[in-house]
Order: structure tokens, then sequence, then C-alpha cells
């Protein structure tokens, strides 16, 4: 993902000091109460504090404007710049308890953007919007993925992979924009809207917390894969009423169309492997196939929605 760059925001609200801080590998963390002065600070590995700082910035570039998110990431921002610039083991101590509590106070603004006009944003449909927000989450998780966690089991990172996969294909469905959008898709656009946010919320939790959320882990993505799974359900539904009427975009229903069918064969090939040697190859065959074909379908549905790439490509870029 690109690099974003929005306008003012920098200016606004300065991060240098702040991402002085959190960009190095060895940022301490408490690891369980931030506001007992008897707990001792550990080395958190794996960089985290590159992940708060992510997060911090994708709210900053989309509620650059709101006076509580102004306050609290210059309260930080001027935390950091004491830790930095003094030597005294108090100046870090109240930097980890300032960034704990301001990351609390925070966390609502991590959700799906709402819809709004200004001079330093794109102006985005709700269905856009929540592209933008999926496709941050779904950068997280591939960040999370590469962290080579060592307390992750084989199951766990294959629950990560499958959310990727599913979280992707609710992208592919929210391309479309109806021309008359109806009271079901407005309704299966809250529904995942929902389900976003939730995912959102336990992402933001296990970044701040990580080995405290590790002991669910399992289970929770295991919940969010079943709702996905029951609102593909109503999608498949909805996609199959338009197409015997409702007025659409036919490339993006056709890409809906091949991402079903790819994740179905990818099933077919992971999970029942030894039940279809015979035809293995003429399954990968049909596999690659309709992946260039997908391509090509990707390719026009980008074509229709310039708008929406634009700020794709505006989000920040997590490899760095």
């Amino acid at each position: 993902m690109a690099k974003l760059q929005k306008k003012g925001s920098e200016m606004a609200l300065p991060t240098f000091h702040l991402r002085e801080v959190l960009e190095t590998e060895s940022f301490y963390f408490l690891t369980t109460d931030w506001f007992d002065p008897s707990q001792r600070f550990e080395t958190l590995h794996y960089g985290y504090g590159k992940f708060v700082l992510l997060l911090i910035r994708f709210i900053i570039n989309f509620h650059s404007e709101d006076d509580k998110v102004i306050d609290l990431v210059k309260q930080l921002n001027n935390s950091a710049a004491r830790y930095l610039y003094n030597s005294h083991s108090g100046f870090f101590e109240d930097f980890c308890k300032r960034l704990v509590s301001s990351m609390k106070d925070l966390k609502v603004f991590f959700a799906v953007p709402k819809p709004r006009l200004s001079e330093t944003t794109l102006s985005l449909k709700t269905n856009e919007l929540v592209v933008v927000f999926i496709d941050f989450l779904v950068g997280i998780l591939e960040m999370i993925l590469r962290r080579r966690i060592p307390y992750f089991t084989r199951y766990v990172k294959d629950l990560i992979e499958d959310l990727q996969t599913q979280l992707k294909f609710l992208i592919t469905f929210l391309g479309d924009t109806l021309s008359q959008p109806t009271e079901e898709t407005k309704s299966l656009l809250t529904d995942i809207e929902v389900l976003v946010n939730e995912v959102a919320s336990f992402l933001y939790s296990f970044i701040l917390k990580p080995r405290t959320m590790e002991t669910g882990m399992d289970l929770a993505i295991s919940d969010f894969l079943q709702k996905i799974e029951l609102l593909k359900m109503k999608i498949k539904d909805h996609c199959i009423m338009m197409q015997s009427g409702l007025p659409t975009k036919t490339s993006v229903i056709s890409v809906f169309v091949v991402d079903s069918l790819l994740n179905d064969l990818q099933d077919l090939m992971d999970q029942k492997a030894d039940k279809i040697g015979g035809v293995k190859d003429q399954i990968r065959t049909i596999h690659d196939d309709l992946l260039y074909f997908q391509s090509f379908l990707r390719d026009i549905e980008m074509q229709q929605h310039p708008k929406l790439e634009q700020v794709m490509m505006r989000i920040p870029d997590t490899s760095t």
C-alpha cells in the first residue's frame, strides 16, 4: 500500500518525536498494568511500536479536524520529545502512561470513517470508505504474519490468512455502487460495517496487549469467519437477485462470482487433496485461468471507480 500524504495533517498534527520513539525496534512496554509502579518494563519485540504508530496515523488521516484527536496527538508528541531530550527514566514512564491512556481514548476513532466533505480529503461514499478501512485491516494482518510471532501456532496463522482472504472477498462485493441502492444493499452494508468494526476493535486491542489477547485469538478469529460466512450467503442471494433484474455494474458482479469460484476451488485443493488426485491438475489449470480473468475484471472495475483507487493508493505504506 502506498504512503498516505494528507494535505495539512502533518502541519496541524506534528508527530516527528512520537514517530522517532515508536519506530524503534526495542520500544518498551509495561507487560500488564501500565499504571502500577511496581510493574517492570520489558522489551516488546517484533516492533509493536510501529503498529501503534500505524493506528495513530490512520486516525489522524481521517480525523485530523477533531479537537480531541488534535489534543491527544499533540500531548503524545510533546511527551515523546521530553523523553528523547532527557535521560531521566521518569520522562519515559510518563510517556508510556500517556501513550496507553491516549490510545484508550483514541480507540473510538479506529472504525469505518464517516462520509464527510473536506478540503483535505476526497469525498467518498460509505461503501468506498468501508473498502478503504478493510484494505487497511488486511495490511495490518499481513504485518502481523510477517513479524513471525513465536507464540503463534500454525493454526492461528492459518486463521489469520483465512481472515485476510475473507475480508478481501468483502472488498469485492463493496466495490459495486448501485445507481439505485435498495434497502437490502443498505442492510448488507450496515452488517458488513458492524463486522469490520468488530475486527478493527479486536486488532486494536491485540496491538496494545498482544500477550493478553493471545489466549482467545483463535476463538475470536473463528467467530469473525463464521459471521463472514453468514454474510456471504446473504451476498450471494443478493447478487442472484440483482442479476435477475436490478441495474448494476456487470463487471463488479462478475468479479464477485469469479472470487467465489476461486475460493471454492482453493478450498477443494487444500482440504480434499487426497480425494481429487486424478483431476487436481485440471482444477489447478482452471484456477490459474480464473486468476487471469479476475485480474482483467478488476482492471475494468477500477476504471469505473477512479476515486476509490485514488484513496486506496493513499493508505499508509505498512511495509515501512
